[in-house]
């Protein structure tokens, strides 16, 4: 799916999604907490959203990522219209005026309209809640690459490093978009059931596969997206450089499941759906929040919310329902948690107990590590395998392609040449 192809689509998306921002946004500011307003308001958002749940064949994951924030900014509405609800005047304590026009208009009862308007926006889209008091955890701090330059990261050495790093990003995706369609070995012939009898070598390579795609591939088509987005946000002096912090932690954090999408996966998702959980198992079924039970269901029904996304994500790029993995991929990350900490409980109850122990040793981390390349490796086979078996051909990852119109020896060595002056000048890490 071109870009060409779908500039209707992306224009009708342009014009739904601001909707989708603008409707809540401006309920947030003009309506108290309870008004029936924001009920009658989230049916119409959520047919808004429902109406991009369709396949696209060849779908880009540019459009299934704005189809998915439709959907997320459906959620996070009736997160912030009804289940947590904010007012303008919530609004008001929690952004501070960045510069002296806005304080002398504060201090003045004077904030704009369109001021307060883009507060309610920030809150809306911003789902981390970054610089506020929602803020919610673990939240990766800022590059330490930007101690040098103070308490305040320049503007435009943050607008640099975004596009450097997005420059890289797109070379990266350009070639492996190239390498997938020559290595294609023959046309899809539609989809097929995962097959788990299968020899040890295939096992092995389906495994690395999907890890790659997982944990690398996926990660840099979220990381670009956030970064354009920091870019036009930033660029256009809306947001401060301290309002966007990178969007994925340290992958050496990822020792354990539950840090692994806890502290080193995007946490986009974690207070629309978190939310929104806790709301479902806490004050519509009613079990008690400091339970065990309690607690566990409510982790339980985030990764069935979260697979139910990806299922419409898979509903977008023409995958059959019955093919779809996502469901099963998402909901069984439940047991792994409840494996590992069963684990944990008896090493901790059987271990010699060292008070000086602050965190896992070395090679516990080097274990845990083991333990979520195995398991995400093995389990993302459901979630991975239809993606895998759409035809190449008809995946676009970037909207232009620079291999095709120059070369792909010359990309590469801008790829290498680009991941050198991003080590050494601007301090990338992973």
């Amino acid at each position: 799916m071109d870009l060409a192809s779908t500039a209707p689509s992306w224009l009708n998306w342009f014009c739904s999604a601001a909707l989708q921002q603008l409707i809540p946004a401006t309920l947030l500011i003009t309506t108290p907490k309870h008004s029936i307003l924001r009920y009658l308001a989230i049916p119409c958002l959520a047919w808004n959203a429902a109406r991009f749940v369709r396949p696209v064949p060849g779908a880009s994951p540019s459009w299934c990522n704005a189809m998915a924030l439709m959907v997320v900014a459906a959620v996070q509405a009736i997160n912030l219209l009804l289940i947590h609800p904010l007012d303008g005047d919530d609004l008001a304590r929690e952004n501070k005026p960045t510069n002296q026009n806005e304080k002398e208009g504060e201090n003045a009862g004077r904030v704009s309209f369109p001021r307060r308007l883009y507060h309610a926006y920030q809150a809306l889209a911003q789902n981390r809640a970054v610089n506020t008091p929602r803020q919610i955890k673990n939240v990766p701090a800022h590059p330490a690459h930007y101690a040098r330059h103070g308490a305040r990261i320049p503007r435009a050495h943050f607008l640099r490093r975004q596009l450097a790093i997005l420059l890289w990003q797109m070379c990266f995706l350009d070639i492996f978009q190239t390498l997938g369609r020559q290595l294609e070995e023959k046309p899809s012939t539609g989809f097929a059931p995962v097959q788990w009898r299968i020899p040890v070598d295939q096992f092995v390579e389906r495994t690395v596969t999907n890890l790659f795609t997982g944990v690398v591939l996926s990660r840099i088509l979220i990381d670009a997206h956030y970064r354009v987005m920091s870019v036009v946000h930033v660029g256009l002096g809306l947001d401060e450089p301290r309002d966007w912090p990178p969007a994925f932690g340290r992958i050496g954090d990822a020792y354990t499941l539950r840090r692994y999408w806890g502290k080193f996966w995007h946490q986009f998702l974690r207070q629309p759906l978190a939310d929104t959980s806790k709301f479902i198992v806490r004050r519509v079924l009613g079990f008690p929040a400091d339970s065990w039970f309690g607690a566990y269901t409510v982790i339980l029904t985030v990764f069935i919310m979260s697979g139910a996304l990806h299922v419409m994500v898979d509903t977008t790029q023409a995958i059959p329902l019955e093919y779809s993995g996502a469901m099963a991929f998402f909901s069984s990350t439940m047991l792994g948690i409840l494996i590992e900490e069963g684990v944990q409980g008896v090493w901790r109850k059987w271990s010699p107990r060292t008070s000086a122990e602050t965190s896992p040793s070395l090679w516990m981390k080097t274990i845990g590590l083991a333990w979520v390349v195995m398991w995400m490796g093995v389990t993302s086979t459901w979630y991975f395998t239809p993606i895998l078996q759409v035809p190449a051909e008809t995946v676009t990852l970037v909207p232009f392609s620079m291999v095709e119109n120059v070369d792909f020896v010359p990309v590469v060595g801008v790829l290498v040449a680009l991941g050198l002056v991003l080590v050494v000048n601007y301090g990338v890490e992973i």
